[in-house]
């Protein structure tokens, strides 16, 4: 969760942002936010896609099905995990894969996004497939990509085991969708569903997030006590300056519209993916009509003059990982003039 946020402006990109932070808050904007109203948007159907605002007050009567898949995987019967799926359906669990050690009594998740052969044959030549459990990740179902591994596991898997070939695979996707009908006719172990309300790219705390984590031997309860302090700090009820959430978003959005459409996104080591994630979360949301923000990622840490006037800097680092070097780049591009939004995570 976010332990601080710090935002350094010229000052003409700051009195823009508090003009705008004047107007969310005269039109009641957060409020409206919280309540899916859509005409936030375009008043069309944007409500149906805004069901990550309350996925993490749902978790309060479901917690016992995470640890049922963490009972599950943490038997010692499965080595590895790997995670079929592509886009919003694998990155939050490509994050939670590289950001955090492995836990013991808990097999390796790994990651497989690519239809790429000789990907596809590093990672298979990787694994012990008599003691793989493998992860389906589709939101309809409908992905060729992940269909197409799906069916090369699952028919190397059958010729090997024979109708019980479905006690290695999960699936998480949503209720009714094709992937869930493959899963109740081929025997899968397990299914999870998705919200339908909510899209890929948001889902790190729906099961498709949260499923891999448990594999992993993660506290599930604990990420989810923190996000919901965290669904708190960005709540109505906040004041607008002081809300994380808001603020944040008030800086992209303000910044883009006066040319500083380039979020440059700097990590602390072993975040480094994080980035990644961020990449498709902006520039799908924000690349609407003709208008859009433009994520960079792993550019590297430069000093002042290697950037031209169209970036906005967003540093996110960990105490526990904190890096000189890299905090004295951070501080240069501040001190020079260039925007600058540091968040600290605990």
């Amino acid at each position: 969760m976010i332990e601080n946020q710090a935002m350094s402006f010229p000052g003409s990109l700051h009195t823009a942002i508090e003009k705008e932070a004047t107007l969310w808050r005269e039109s009641s904007n957060v409020h409206r936010l919280w309540a899916k109203d859509a005409t936030l948007w375009t008043g069309n159907d944007e409500a149906d896609g805004l069901g990550w605002l309350d996925i993490v007050s749902a978790w309060s009567t479901r917690l016992h099905t995470l640890d049922l898949v963490r009972d599950f995987v943490g038997q010692g019967q499965f080595t590895d995990v790997l995670l079929l799926g592509m886009g919003g359906s694998s990155l939050c669990a490509h994050v939670l894969a590289k950001s955090f050690p492995e836990q013991e009594g808990f097999p390796s998740l790994q990651i497989l996004d690519s239809i790429d052969p000789a990907q596809v044959r590093r990672v298979r030549d990787g694994l012990h497939l008599d003691r793989c459990l493998f992860v389906v990740s589709s939101k309809t179902g409908n992905t060729l990509e992940t269909n197409l591994l799906y069916q090369s596991f699952f028919d190397e898997r059958r010729k090997r085991c024979g109708q019980d070939a479905g006690l290695q695979f999960i699936a998480v996707t949503d209720s009714g969708s094709t992937l869930h009908d493959i899963a109740v006719r081929d025997g899968f172990a397990q299914i999870h569903e998705g919200v339908s309300s909510i899209g890929g790219r948001y889902s790190a705390l729906s099961n498709v997030g949260m499923v891999p984590a448990a594999m992993m031997g993660l506290n599930t309860e604990t990420l989810i006590a923190n996000a919901k302090r965290m669904v708190a700090a960005c709540g109505a009820e906040v004041s607008i300056e002081k809300n994380p959430g808001v603020m944040l978003g008030l800086a992209l959005g303000v910044g883009a519209r006066n040319g500083l459409d380039k979020v440059t996104i700097m990590t602390s080591p072993g975040l480094d993916t994080f980035g990644g994630w961020l990449e498709q979360l902006l520039a799908e949301s924000t690349g609407k009509m003709g208008k859009g923000i433009i994520p960079i990622d792993s550019e590297g840490f430069g000093s002042p003059v290697d950037y031209g006037s169209d970036r906005l800097f967003v540093y996110i680092g960990i105490d526990s990982r904190y890096d000189v070097s890299q905090d004295d780049a951070v501080t240069a591009l501040e001190q020079s003039g260039q925007p600058v939004i540091r968040i600290n995570l605990s």
